[in-house]
């Protein structure tokens, strides 16, 4: 897959990751260097580039792997040599900042510095050959800057938003979101209800297996979704976009009232033979009560009608404005001014647009509303930084029988509480709580260990499958 113009690509170097839009002759900032990427149009994801005066120049990675390739070690070098008597100071390295600096401004390359830092390093020939190559290979890391192009996938997102900071996306690694698409059951054309704090990982990721067959219904808290991964990461097209609906959170409970309200007024009808017309009046005014409350239900009632006024308002408010205008300069022999007239209009115009987005938005509201309300969803994943119960209580009655329930969290308490209540309900079977245990191991000749720095939990998952309590 090539590179192009406006796409979203990953830049990485060495343990640094970014997310920038391709856009020719646009400064990038990153590991304190500045560059264009004019370099990198037309190349395949995954190659590598080095960074020289600003510019990127497309190279052969395999020469600045971090590790050279196995070779046979010199065991008599290796036993004359230890690095017991080495002290790290400053002194042993006779090149000050000052010339170094002086020797890039001087266009000086960076294996020319390389090979003047060990020159002038008085502990380097005393060191073993491990130490040798680590040193090496740590100077080329800060003179020799090479980045990667990568395609924003999943996998490379996790990695990148993990990196940054675990917390701000619940400590979800890439082995936890595998496990929550698998128990899940994330495929092509399935119904899904997602409630997530993960900047919009989980969303993308069941976008990307969903491949624009099936439909995902966020429930986000706040005024609006909130999914910076999702809108600057993925190269997703329309056609995958329309797979994605959202509904605020903070409604779920008038979907769960208007369902009840629906079976009452039903069961009050089938008891209530005689009264059937006054009770059906009394029981549509209490459902039109709770299946809109307040605010949203004046809105879908009145935005409608709101348009359809809107214009003739404005041509009242135009023909007065004209009027007033034609009878101010009558008085005095001054023209009008031009630009009064279009700039209202312009300003009924931005009014009208505005209205129209708010009529679609709602429009879309009450779409993903019936597609809930229909209760014939095959899934529901929870990965927020609320607690889970309420949550997945609330939810539960939308799913179909025999369909997944998945909650992940990264502390176990909050899975502990919702274990206890779901089993309560006598809705779910095969309720099982687990943790992942991860360890990312270095492999290299006579230095296979795992790494020194990793992460101690990679958080818990609440699974069980739906069932009819009949």
């Amino acid at each position: 897959m090539l590179i192009k113009e406006s796409d979203f690509v990953l830049l990485k170097k060495d343990e640094n990751m970014k997310v920038v839009q391709f856009v020719s002759h646009k400064s990038i900032n990153m590991c304190k260097m500045k560059f264009i990427l004019n370099g990198i149009s037309g190349h395949h994801y995954g190659s590598s580039f080095r960074l020289q005066n600003g510019q990127l120049e497309k190279i052969d990675f395999k020469e600045f792997l971090l590790e050279s390739d196995d070779k046979d070690e010199n065991a008599e070098s290796n036993e004359a040599k230890d690095n017991r008597s080495l002290v790290d100071k400053r002194d042993n390295q006779k090149l000050s900042r000052d010339e170094i600096n002086s020797l890039r401004k001087q266009g000086v390359t960076g294996e020319a510095i390389i090979e003047q830092l060990v020159e002038n390093s008085s502990t380097f020939e005393k060191k073993t050959d491990f130490s040798q190559k680590k040193y090496i290979q740590k100077k080329k890391k800060k003179h020799i800057p090479v980045f990667t192009v990568l395609r924003p996938s999943t996998r490379t997102l996790v990695e990148m938003y993990y990196r940054r900071g675990p917390t701000k996306i619940c400590n979800l690694r890439m082995d936890s979101l595998a496990q929550i698409l698998t128990q899940a059951n994330v495929r092509s054309s399935a119904k899904l209800l997602v409630v997530e704090s993960c900047s919009g990982l989980v969303i993308g990721s069941v976008l990307e297996r969903l491949a624009g067959d099936g439909a995902v219904i966020h429930l986000y808290t706040g005024s609006a979704p909130t999914r910076p991964a999702l809108d600057e990461g993925y190269n997703f097209s329309q056609e995958f976009l329309q797979c994605l609906h959202s509904f605020p959170l903070d409604q779920v409970s008038s979907l769960m009232r208007s369902s009840k309200a629906e079976e009452s007024s039903s069961n009050a009808k089938r008891l209530a033979e005689p009264n059937i017309q006054c009770s059906l009046d009394n029981s549509s005014d209490k459902v039109s009560d709770v299946i809109i409350p307040g605010e949203y239900r004046n809105n879908s009632e009145s935005e409608t009608t709101k348009l359809e006024t809107f214009k003739a308002e404005k041509e009242e408010m135009l023909m007065d404005h004209e009027n007033l205008l034609q009878k101010e300069t009558s008085r005095s022999d001054e023209a009008p001014p031009k630009d009064v007239k279009g700039n209202l209009k312009r300003k009924f115009e931005d009014i009208e647009k505005r209205e129209k987005k708010k009529q679609e938005r709602l429009n879309q509201l009450q779409k993903t509303k019936s597609m809930i309300e229909m209760a014939d969803l095959d899934g529901l994943i929870v990965a927020s930084k609320f607690h889970p119960t309420p949550i997945v209580l609330s939810l539960i009655d939308f799913l179909l029988p025999s369909r997944p329930i998945v909650v992940f969290s990264p502390y176990i308490e909050p899975l502990m509480d919702c274990y206890a209540k779901l089993r309560g309900t006598g809705r779910v079977v095969m309720i099982k709580l687990t943790d992942t245990w991860f360890r990312e191991y270095q492999v290299l000749t006579n230095r296979t260990h795992p790494t020194i720095n990793m992460s101690g939990s990679g958080g818990y998952l609440l699974t069980a499958m739906t069932v009819t309590n009949d």
